[in-house]
């Protein structure tokens, strides 16, 4: 008689498990840690068979999954082998060439199909076209209680399925044409990176692999996916080798389900979109993407529409705050040790004096007349500073306010130079009559989540008329529900909506949004007072 029955992945996930003995719930937890653990320590070419406690476990491994029987000392191991066998050609014959994501999106067929092949542990019925019509039999039914209800029921909004794997973090969700977000699941690598002091690609890499399934099922969880119109991935920009993963099982995705469209997306264009979800913001506007990979001024004009004001020429301004964190040793701080480089830094600077020392001055951030950013000397002058004074975390030279007045230097640094481009966009907008595209800014990308840039840009922004608005901070950094607003968005506009992934689809690394109009803005050659807020003391500037 077979004991029990559990399907697990090569990573140790348990997909299904079946139970003919009675157990507790901790005792079925225990065993199934025990037994997943034994098997997976098995080298491929040893025994499909082993002896386990006072049982026999049988298992055998299909793709990516395992199949491991439990059963009594007498009973024939052969031919538990051969029932695995036929419950695995069952899964096939129903599914159609079966993978695990058939079982994990459909569990409930799996376990119909154990039920009307096994019962009690023992098999009752070795007829694959016996089982096989009474599944179909089943589904039958389902479909017209389905049908029968569905006609009572009003048609449901658009809804989009988005995928984020852009760099380290793995994230899912669903969202509907009316700015609903009905389910959203994010998975983070930050221990996994943060012993390393940046991102590992090939750890980001096996981290995508092992949760785009459990991520992916968690999101589709309560939703059927007939009721989803399309899947929108993110392919560019970002890190290859993981944008890769979300796009090949994306692939899989839209093989077995047929009736979904694909949207490719511009990872830069969801972050700038984003704020359209949560507020009601027209084209045009201007926006502010800053994060630890990018950092972007432009103008949106439309989805598919964007003029670049600048971009950084070097480094984006989260590298430089999580180098100076690094270099500062803020990862053995232990008010701060769990978090990023740059809200560590923005966590100290609130209890920081940031006139202590001077890393920029007005000649370097006024010293090109476009809207381009560089962090790659400021950084070099933190490295510096931090070396030659010993400001790091367990140094004996230095004390914590100093560590807190250097974080709060830092933090400054880096805001005032963001601050003299938007300062220089808004009077470039002016210099070309163009007074629309200053109407709303929007800050919007990791960064951007910072209180302090988000206090000096709210002070520019009244002083000039002009709306600030900030996505919520969740939505600032990657995550699934920009993509999939992303996909709603070009869906409704039927923008490079395909009916199936290209073969020839690659990731890329580097993807510029829109054309570059900085020579247009060098060319106004505007001059920026660094401290602004100084000279309106002394006399108020003309608008």
């Amino acid at each position: 008689m077979i004991q029990f029955i559990l399907l697990f992945s090569r990573q140790g996930k348990l997909r299904l498990q079946k139970w003919y003995t009675p157990q507790t719930e901790k005792s079925k937890k225990k065993i199934t840690r025990e037994l997943i653990a034994a098997v997976l320590s098995r080298k491929p070419k040893m025994s499909s068979f082993l002896e386990w406690k006072d049982l026999k476990v049988v298992y055998k491994r299909y793709a990516s999954l395992y199949f491991c029987c439990a059963i009594e000392q007498d009973d024939n191991e052969l031919l538990t082998l051969e029932t695995i066998h036929r419950y695995v050609e069952l899964l096939d014959k129903y599914f159609g060439s079966v993978c695990e994501l058939d079982i994990i999106f459909n569990f409930e067929k799996a376990y119909f199909i154990f039920d009307e092949f096994i019962l009690g542990g023992e098999i009752q019925e070795t007829s694959k076209k016996s089982v096989l019509k009474a599944i179909n039999d089943q589904d039958i039914i389902q479909e017209m209680i389905i049908r029968r209800l569905s006609t009572h029921r009003f048609p449901h909004p658009l809804r989009i399925l988005g995928i984020e794997t852009s760099c380290d973090d793995t994230a899912a969700a669903v969202v509907d044409s009316e700015r609903t977000i009905l389910s959203e699941v994010y998975r983070s690598q930050l221990k996994y990176h943060q012993p390393w002091g940046g991102i590992v690609p090939s750890i980001a890499k096996k981290h995508h692999y092992e949760n785009l399934v459990p991520v992916v099922a968690e999101t589709m969880k309560d939703i059927e996916w007939n009721t989803i119109a399309a899947i929108a991935t993110s392919v560019k920009p970002g890190l290859v080798i993981s944008l890769w993963q979300g796009i090949n099982f994306t692939r899989q995705l839209l093989h077995k389900y047929s009736h979904l469209s694909f949207i490719p997306i511009h990872h830069m264009e969801a972050h700038a979109l984003t704020v359209r979800l949560t507020h009601n913001v027209s084209f045009p506007y201007m926006v502010l993407l800053a994060s630890g990979g990018h950092c972007i001024l432009g103008i949106v004009e439309d989805v598919d529409k964007f003029n670049r004001l600048g971009e950084t020429k070097d480094i984006a301004p989260g590298e430089a705050l999580d180098k100076s964190a690094r270099a500062m040793k803020l990862h053995e701080h232990a008010l701060v040790r769990d978090m990023a480089g740059g809200a560590a830094i923005g966590r100290l600077a609130r209890d920081g004096d940031e006139s202590r020392y001077q890393l920029i001055t007005p000649k370097y951030s006024a010293k090109m007349k476009d809207c381009s950013f560089s962090f790659g000397g400021m950084l070099s002058q933190i490295i510096r500073v931090v070396d030659k004074e010993a400001i790091y975390c367990g140094s004996t030279t230095s004390d914590e306010q100093q560590l807190k007045d250097f974080a709060a230097c830092v933090q400054a640094s880096v805001v005032r130079h963001i601050e003299t481009r938007i300062h220089r966009a808004i009077l470039f907008c002016d210099a070309i009559k163009k007074p629309q595209w200053k109407r709303t800014l929007v800050l919007s990308g990791g960064v951007s989540s910072n209180l302090y840039l988000r206090q000096r840009i709210h002070d520019l922004c009244a002083h000039y008329g002009v709306k600030l608005v900030c996505p919520p901070p969740q939505l600032c950094t990657d995550n699934g529900i920009m993509i999939a607003w992303n996909g709603i968005e070009r869906y409704q506009r039927s923008l490079n909506v395909l009916s199936e992934m290209p073969d020839n689809l690659v990731p890329e690394g580097r993807s510029p949004l829109g054309p570059d109009i900085s020579e247009q803005v060098r060319t106004c050659d505007i001059d920026v007072p660094f401290n602004w807020k100084n000279l309106l003391e002394k006399k108020p500037l003309s608008l």
